[in-house]
């Protein structure tokens, strides 16, 4: 494993405010507050707290992923301390500083370390730094709301030591993935949103130039299919219906007005039938003359247009079913 990898993801994060609440956790500055509210703490599962070793940790998970653990000597903690102890029982503690190293702080509030960051860079009699929970300032800032590059003499008295994270532990380097296989990752919901998906694609190795080659194909995998248009084209489109069209044989309709004469045949010029004419059904919705009452049932038998009336037979005998511009029955 290269120690380069948790020097980019710690860099990506300098300029990152702490919350004044648990809202817009993951926006380097949105809701800046001095509550201890961090998104590595929502990480670790404690928020608020202080935060400088979440930090560090978030930033090893995310260069390394799980092997992350095993490399610091025992897991994650929020503890500078703990951190610090396992280092020295494992025999990976001392004053010689590397990049890639955790350099551990004394302070005022306890025993032992107080503070902890990252060595990104080692020059002369230079060390330089990125650390959580701290600030601009000249000196270790132990409780500073925020994520800051940083640099001190070797021999800055307040400096206790460096530990060496096992960079052998994963032996070669991972290749990373290809564009599409990890752009077909971001769209299963692998890598998160925003912020956190640059970091964490920048901790696998991407560039700036690949990260944003990775989105445009995200959103062309994203981007809504057009449907066919279901209006029907000109040549496909549905006839428009006329009255006569409207009357099916073997359907069934309904009469919409009030004593409605039943004929012999297909025309006003044909007799109109009397109630003792009529089959048995449909003397039932017939009046004392044989005039069928409004929403009878009849079933069409034939289908005749005269003029411009539209004649149905039903069993009893013809009605007139449309008469110009009105449906008598429908």
């Amino acid at each position: 494993m290269s120690p380069s990898k948790v020097v980019e993801v710690a860099k990506s994060q300098v300029g990152y405010l702490e919350k004044r609440s648990a809202k817009d956790l993951d926006s380097k500055t949105g809701n800046a507050g001095s509550g201890n509210y961090t998104k590595y703490g929502k990480w670790y599962g404690v928020n608020p707290a202080l935060w400088c070793a979440q930090f560090v940790c978030w930033c090893f998970a995310q260069a390394y992923g799980s092997i992350a653990k095993e490399m610091l000597y025992g897991g994650y903690s929020a503890a500078c301390e703990t951190m610090r102890s396992r280092f020295i029982k494992a025999g990976r503690y001392n004053k010689e500083p590397k990049a890639g190293d955790c350099i551990f702080f004394s302070g005022t509030r306890h025993a032992g370390a107080n503070h902890i960051g990252i060595v990104w860079k080692v020059d002369g009699s230079k060390i330089y730094t990125i650390e959580g929970n701290t600030s601009g300032a000249n000196g270790v800032v132990d409780n500073g709301g925020g994520v800051a590059q940083k640099s001190y003499n070797k021999t800055y008295s307040r400096i206790m030591g460096y530990g060496h994270p096992d960079y052998d532990i994963g032996g070669d380097e991972v290749v990373k993935p290809s564009i599409s296989e990890t752009a077909k990752a971001v769209v299963n919901g692998k890598y998160g949103n925003g912020q956190d998906r640059i970091d964490k694609l920048k901790a696998l190795g991407y560039s700036d130039a690949e990260i944003k080659e990775i989105q445009a194909k995200v959103n062309e995998m994203v981007k809504p299919v057009s449907k066919p248009s279901t209006k029907p084209t000109q040549s496909a489109s549905k006839p428009k219906e006329t009255p006569s069209s409207h009357f099916k044989v073997g359907g069934t309709y309904t009469t919409q007005v009030n004593d409605l004469n039943v004929r012999t045949g297909a025309g006003t010029g044909y007799r109109r039938k009397s109630r003792s004419e009529l089959t048995a059904d449909g003397r039932k919705h017939a009046d004392s003359e044989g005039q069928l009452k409004s929403g009878t049932r009849v079933t069409c038998k034939a289908v005749k247009t005269v003029g411009n009336q539209v004649w149905i037979q039903t069993p009893s005998g013809w009605l007139c079913a449309y008469n110009g511009s009105k449906y008598y029955v429908k």
